[in-house]
């Protein structure tokens, strides 16, 4: 693996990757350099210059400029300062002042910014003077499109093009005038959008938003639902895992997935092998950005004659994989079946309908129509965080939360526990939440591959915004 050296505000970093870019090393030195249209799941774009800063004397996107070999940066200094606050600037006067009333308020990626380069809450309502007159797109059932908040970082484009690999959305029109539209500026709802949600996953501001259902009984066009219904969840791009842009391949291990070569790095999993060949594999407990999975057997495939978990079973030399024999059929529909049974069937009553991991696993294995109305054996939820809840009825048991927890937010505030012969996702009882280190990050909430966690829908969001002069 080839390293840099570098110093960024005087703080000398050592054996960086090559191939990072100086906003990647910057956060992961804990050096705070605000942005508004990068995402690390997403290529580099540049477009917002937010994250502007100094080498050389030269103003440089950090998003888009490769570390190099004894490279001086600078992120704070008097003229980096005032050209930020008058980008942002420029962004707030066409962003809707109303944060209270929206749902993204305190988890919105433009109040940290703006916090951080000195606008304030009474800077910000005077900036606007722009009327906010804009329609919004509420066509589809479960989306809603306020182009009011939207501050055109590109980021629902790029993950509509780069991760679903549909391009159902795109910059259009021109000046002033320019938006985020679809083919013919038609509403969302009749454009080649897929419903999966990755777009409003990562907006980074209030402009996409999951549409509430305050009903259970809320009316839904017939024609729409047909309509999605439709759509092939199975086949989908989202179901192909790009590869992660900075991993260093050392060594490569061949084998032979449904008789075609693949070559992956040594280390990877069977999945992961069939993910960068484009072979769907089902699974339910493996996500792409924890450790430890294999226990629903979703993805069960042959392996050399013996059926195995493709999420925690390595890619080996010259393994012969087989995907979608009649026994991994079999294994891969027993699985989900027994998900299936833990889990209330009532889809068009959840948010996640249309975007649910369950939904499409159950399709593509042909169990789908065993998962309607179906009842749970648990009809339980618990509602004692401020800010989400866990609906047991919907859990099926795959343990992302738990990871998600102790990993990406290094808490253990949840666990599985056997409740009178039933699995539960429980927060540890006797401590509370805070204690645990829970600080309602929603990490578990945006995880969570089914119904189960959801934010509750008049509550602040998640994300705490810490002070500007703390983020570093």
């Amino acid at each position: 693996m080839e390293v840099v050296n570098l110093t960024i505000d005087g703080l000398a970093i050592n054996s960086a990757k090559k191939g990072k870019t100086i906003l990647e090393v910057a956060l992961e030195n804990g050096i705070y350099i605000p942005y508004l249209c990068h995402h690390p799941e997403l290529k580099p774009a540049g477009f917002c210059r937010v994250c502007m800063v100094d080498v050389k004397g030269k103003m440089v996107a950090s998003c888009r400029t490769p570390i190099a070999e004894g490279m001086k940066v600078i992120t704070k200094s008097p003229e980096l300062d005032k050209y930020r606050r008058a980008i942002v600037g420029i962004i707030i006067t066409e962003h809707d002042a109303d944060c209270l009333s929206c749902d993204k308020n305190l988890s919105c990626k433009l109040q940290e910014v703006a916090q951080f380069v000195g606008i304030d809450a009474s800077q910000r309502k005077e900036m606007r003077d722009v009327e906010m007159d804009k329609p919004i797109d509420d066509s589809h059932p479960w989306i809603v499109r306020n182009y009011n908040r939207c501050i055109m970082c590109g980021i629902c484009v790029r993950t509509c093009e780069e991760i679903q690999q549909i391009s159902a959305i795109n910059y259009a029109f021109r000046g002033r005038e320019t938006k985020i539209s679809t083919l013919g500026d038609k509403p969302l709802m009749e454009s080649n959008c897929v419903s999966c949600g990755e777009c409003v996953a990562r907006c980074p501001v209030g402009a996409l938003l999951p549409k509430r259902i305050d009903k259970a009984d809320e009316d839904i066009d017939p024609a729409i639902l047909e309509k999605i219904q439709a759509l092939p969840v199975a086949a989908s791009p989202l179901l192909k895992e790009k590869e992660v842009a900075d991993e260093v391949v050392t060594e490569e291990v061949k084998l032979i997935i449904d008789d075609l070569v693949v070559s992956v790095s040594k280390g990877s999993t069977v999945l992961q092998a069939a993910k960068k060949a484009g072979i769907y594999i089902p699974y339910m407990c493996y996500h792409p950005a924890l450790k430890g999975s294999g226990g629903c057997k979703v993805c069960t495939v042959d392996i050399n004659g013996k059926l195995l978990p493709s999420c925690a079973a390595p890619a080996r030399e010259g393994a012969v994989v087989i995907t979608n024999s009649p026994q991994v059929q079999e294994a891969q529909a027993a699985a989900v079946k027994k998900m299936l049974a833990s889990h209330r069937g009532e889809c068009l009553n959840c948010a996640k309908s249309g975007r649910c991991k369950l939904q499409e696993v159950a399709s593509f294995v042909g169990v789908y129509l065993e998962m309607v109305d179906t009842p749970a054996p648990l009809m339980e939820v618990e509602e004692s965080n401020p800010y989400f809840l866990i609906d047991r009825s919907r859990c099926v048991t795959c343990g992302v939360c738990v990871r998600a927890c102790k990993q990406v937010k290094g808490a253990d505030a949840l666990e599985l526990k056997r409740i009178d012969g039933q699995r539960k996702i429980m927060h540890k009882e006797g401590v509370n939440l805070e204690e645990l280190g829970c600080a309602s990050c929603g990490a578990c909430v945006a995880h969570c591959p089914v119904g189960a966690l959801l934010p509750k829908g008049t509550q602040p969001p998640f994300m705490r915004i810490p002070p500007g002069n703390h983020l570093r």
